[in-house]
């Protein structure tokens, strides 16, 4: 994670295999993290309007994702 840019770049191999062989496949995802302020502007700029925000762990219990942020809106 780059905080200067808000990129996260991650590095992915791939393997499968079938029958005796293997095969491999490369990627890489980039991912570009928003502040919550950012995000619910976009959502209010796309039309939403009741948008909340919910913490992982504290509002979904789901205790893997502590600390991430995860927005409803309709």
């Amino acid at each position: 994670f780059e905080p200067e840019s808000g990129l996260a770049i991650y590095n992915i191999t791939m393997l499968n295999a079938e029958g005796n062989l293997w095969y491999r496949k490369d990627a890489t995802v980039y991912e570009q993290c928003h502040s919550p302020e950012e995000i619910t502007n976009a959502l209010y700029k796309a039309g939403f309007s009741n948008i909340r925000a919910l913490e992982g762990e504290e509002d979904l219990g789901i205790s893997a994702f502590k600390g991430r942020i995860f927005f409803a809106a309709s």
